[in-house]
């Protein structure tokens, strides 16, 4: 693919500062390369538009219905020819779900996230921080892909995915609340950790997905679990239980109307479903808040547990 030519020791009176330099230009290199093959990419699919009768490429595969196939990118942008994706893969030499993910990356970026785009191709943001940002945003409505896209460029230096996905969450409550539409929230007691009963020597069987998160593994577990902790005793301070207080913050905010609480036998719905008349004061939604800031959001089922 490329040659690297090594070469046994440094010139003549190199020293810390030349080496520091050839690495910051190699780095400036990587940098512009990959905004490059972005660039590359969108041209790639402009390139091979579906013809007549021909399959869009997408990912997993159309049923009996023409339905199943999702999008290599968000509403609004072009659809590519089946083949497109794998012919770029084999010219870069990378499989074929990492070719429709570069071209699906690189259309949400040039037609959805535009401001986003630019920060790229000027070198101020790195282009896989920009297709982290890509990948979470391509099922969207383009109305909230644009808003999304001014809120992420307006601190292109702190361009984390904990960041972008709590400005499309935001993003989603405040577009369904400003057109009436309601929400229902999955898994408001964070698949167990909200239960009142998980601890750090809590296990999960092989095949549930929680035992393969990150979400329930690690530092991240671990420092969840001291938040849990605060907030089960604010809530006993108040006569609630943890799983109350989680569904009676969850129903709190104006654009939520319904939440799913998940329940291996109906004992456990007891004591929930009383939280629907649970009214949170406006001071105890800042107490919550000042706990939950040193919290890891949980974002459920990850691909790589499933």
């Amino acid at each position: 693919m490329f040659e690297v030519t090594i070469e046994a020791g440094l010139e003549p009176g190199a020293g810390t500062r030349t080496v520091l330099d050839r690495a910051r230009a190699a780095r400036r290199a990587e940098l512009a390369a990959a905004a490059e093959l972005l660039v590359v990419a969108a041209e790639w699919a402009d390139l091979h538009p579906v013809p007549r009768n021909g399959q869009p490429a997408g990912w997993g595969e159309v049923d009996l219905h023409g339905e199943g196939l999702v999008p290599l990118a968000g509403e609004g942008t072009p659809q590519v020819a089946e083949f497109a994706p794998v012919e770029l893969a084999a010219h870069l030499g990378t499989s074929a779900d990492a070719g429709r993910q570069l071209i699906g990356d690189a259309l949400e970026l040039r037609h959805r996230l535009p401001r986003l785009f630019d920060l790229v191709l000027a070198g101020t943001v790195p282009a896989w921080r920009a297709r982290q940002a890509a990948a979470l945003t391509t099922r969207l409505t383009r109305e909230m892909a644009t808003w999304v896209d001014k809120m992420l460029a307006c601190d292109p230096q702190h361009l984390t995915v904990l960041r972008v996905r709590r400005i499309i969450e935001e993003t989603i409550l405040h577009y369904t609340t400003a057109r009436d539409i309601g929400v229902l929230v999955y898994g408001p007691l964070a698949h167990g950790l909200l239960s009142g009963r998980t601890t750090e020597s809590t296990t999960f069987d092989a095949d549930d997905w929680r035992s393969k998160s990150p979400d329930f593994t690690g530092e991240t577990f671990r420092r969840n679990l001291v938040v849990v902790e605060r907030l089960k005793d604010w809530a006993r301070q108040r006569d609630l239980s943890l799983p109350q207080l989680a569904v009676a913050w969850t129903l709190a905010n104006p654009a939520v109307h319904v939440t799913i609480v998940g329940a291996r036998r109906p004992s456990q719905l007891s004591g929930t479903a009383s939280a629907a008349d649970i009214q949170l004061a406006a001071a105890d939604l800042r107490d919550i808040d000042t706990i939950l800031a040193d919290a890891v959001p949980v974002w459920g089922p990850h691909p790589e547990g499933m």
